[in-house]
């Protein structure tokens, strides 16, 4: 994705008014009371089609019934760090230690001291990690007898070196007593994280739930423009119908690549001081 700024010239930019990056009067033009194509994990504008909602319920029953591991995937952009905050949102934070790891670039005993060290506790020096996995343990222990759940949530975890994501996730799984699971672990990455687990049948059985975040199709992208622009107070129907379907096209219904093109879009719309955002501005700055 990207900006042909060639395309956009040959829109007769030379003739605008000078663009105005302020973004009190870029708001004000389109009567916004916020940006609605801003790409930041915010919760309350999180937009849940079918896909997502069935997700997030399936993750919120591992949480809550204590599964030993759930994952989530989906391609870049489609939401998931945003669906973590939501997911957390939703369930009693006080009923459990949450540990979020949020780019577990790390190899071998380091997962565990980092686990460690979020849970508030100091790994003891010096340590391997056969000492760390105890020192877990214990903390574990210590938590389920105060009535907290442990659940661990690493995102970005593709990035997990393939020794850690075998090794280190396999031991953290093993803290059980008779009667229940002592750790839930959630992994969230793109689509390939899914292709690695599932190459290691020891690991990939201890997932008891698996769902993948779809694209949106062009009802649920329709939708989603609609809704975005309604949560920040502004007329769903700025962009037309033919524009709506470039966009579409563009971002095969990927949430980030339509929250650029409409931030896009709407910035060129109001330098033109247009009221409705056509497919010839779409097209400018579809790539």
């Amino acid at each position: 994705m990207g900006t042909r700024v060639g395309r956009i010239d040959t829109l007769g930019a030379g003739r605008d008014k000078a663009m105005n990056t302020d973004s009190g009067i870029y708001l004000e033009y389109w009567g916004l009371r916020g940006k609605p194509f801003e790409n930041v994990p915010d919760p309350e504008s999180f937009y849940l089609s079918e896909s997502h909602s069935w997700a997030l319920n399936l993750l919120e029953y591992a949480i809550r019934e204590r599964k030993t591991a759930a994952l989530l995937t989906g391609e870049y952009g489609t939401g998931k760090t945003t669906m973590i905050r939501v997911l957390l949102g939703k369930i009693d934070l006080e009923n459990y230690c949450t540990v979020l790891i949020n780019y577990p670039l790390i190899e071998g005993a380091a997962l565990f001291r980092h686990i460690l060290q979020q849970m508030g506790v100091e790994p003891e020096q010096p340590a391997d990690k056969s000492d760390l996995y105890s020192q877990l343990g214990t903390c574990f222990l210590e938590n389920a007898s105060r009535g907290l759940h442990n659940l661990v949530v690493l995102d970005e975890a593709q990035a997990l070196p393939l020794d850690s994501l075998y090794e280190e996730l396999r031991l953290l799984l093993n803290y059980q007593l008779n009667d229940r699971n002592l750790v839930t672990l959630l992994l969230v990455g793109q689509d390939d994280l899914w292709n690695r687990v599932s190459q290691m049948p020891q690991l990939a059985d201890r997932f008891a739930v698996k769902c993948r975040l779809q694209e949106l199709d062009f009802e649920e992208t329709t939708t989603y423009i609609h809704y975005r622009l309604e949560h920040f107070g502004g007329d769903p129907a700025v962009f037309s119908e033919e524009a709506l379907k470039l966009i579409h096209e563009s971002s095969r219904g990927i949430p980030r690549r339509i929250n650029n093109l409409c931030d896009l879009a709407l910035l060129m719309g109001f330098q033109r001081e247009l009221k409705l955002v056509g497919p010839d501005i779409v097209t400018a700055i579809w790539v």
